[in-house]
């Protein structure tokens, strides 16, 4: 391999070009002084300290005096994945401040549209294989109605599988004639409230995560990532679901 493609490896481990150039020159020279040093490194004399100094600092050299004049040698490569994991524990350790300082302002909102039946279908196994707990549901059954035509046969065994909850809130219980089946009913509890039919959107929450589908022309998913806005939906279930009917 050639120099050119060993500094830029350095380079990514958060060394400086010039950096690099000195510590291979000082791997071929072995233990030497400043000035031989910057002559094999085609580096000026000061700036060549400089670096050095900088080096000493990261652990990559020592020095030692011969002579009353200050020699270099470089320390053994494989210090270099030392050095790493010396810098990967430092920030392991002060990671929880790190993400208690996020937390303070809020995450911003991951945003995703899904749309066409691929889409669509993509959406709703994605709720089903992420989902860690039970997922509420609510809104005008019309739209939940559509959008059950592009659930997966996977959707529906996950769910069943997994023994997932769910909860929901809809306009209407008329034409849902699958509250029957045994297994569905274990798994979830179902009110209603006819308020909803006033909205044109089925809404699914689940951990920090919100699912708005809506239907014109075509059915449109939209998936919100963000905590602030999930508990916001929840808070909005809760009041609904007292209310709200068996």
């Amino acid at each position: 391999m050639e120099d050119e493609d060993l500094i830029k490896i350095l380079k990514e481990l958060n060394l400086s070009e010039k950096e690099s150039s000195v510590y291979l020159s000082l791997l071929e020279l072995g233990q030497s002084n400043v000035t031989r040093l910057a002559n094999k490194a085609n580096i000026n004399r000061v700036t060549t300290y400089h670096i050095l100094r900088s080096l000493i600092s990261k652990g990559l050299v020592s020095s030692i005096e011969k002579d009353n004049i200050q020699n270099f040698m470089a320390i053994e490569p494989k210090r270099l994945i030392e050095a790493l994991k010396e810098k990967e524990e430092k920030i392991k350790s002060i990671l929880p401040e790190l993400e208690a300082k996020m937390q303070t302002i809020g995450s911003k909102p991951s945003v995703s549209l899904f749309e066409g039946k691929k889409g669509i279908s993509t959406l709703l196994d994605n709720i089903i294989n992420d989902a860690k707990g039970e997922i509420l549901v609510y809104g005008n059954y019309k739209i939940a109605e559509k959008a059950i035509e592009y659930e997966s046969l996977h959707y529906r065994k996950t769910r069943i599988f997994k023994k997932i909850k769910q909860k929901g809130i809809v306009n209407s219980f008329e034409g849902i004639d699958f509250i029957k089946n045994r297994e569905w009913k274990k798994l979830t509890e179902i009110k209603s409230l006819k308020h909803l039919e006033n909205i044109s959107t089925w809404v699914e929450i689940y951990d920090t995560k919100v699912v708005i589908l809506t239907f014109k022309k075509e059915l449109i998913g939209i998936l919100i990532d963000n905590v602030e806005i999930a508990d916001m939906h929840k808070l909005f279930f809760d009041i609904m679901w007292k209310i709200a009917k068996y």
